[in-house]
């Protein structure tokens, strides 16, 4: 069970750090190519949450929400 939380943790810091790293270092709309028509990053800014989908005055309801489900599925797993 630890393993899953570690594993869990561990994708969530890899992605805080590209993500800090990306901002750091690119700017709006460049893009960069990793394997040749397969796999390209292109640097955008989602003022929303997931897909664009509300702005700043929906994001504490997600964050609510979000963290009713992880306090559901914590005691679910226990």
């Amino acid at each position: 069970m630890l393993m899953y939380y570690i594993l869990a943790f561990s994708f969530v810091v890899i992605d805080q750090i590209t993500k800090l790293l990306i901002a750091a270092n690119m700017e709006l709309g460049d893009s960069v190519t990793i394997i040749p028509n397969l796999l390209n990053f292109t640097y955008y800014h989602n003022d929303g949450m997931a897909l664009s989908i509300g702005s700043e005055a929906f994001r504490w309801v997600f964050v609510a929400i979000t963290l009713v489900v992880c306090a559901i599925l914590i005691y679910l797993m226990y």
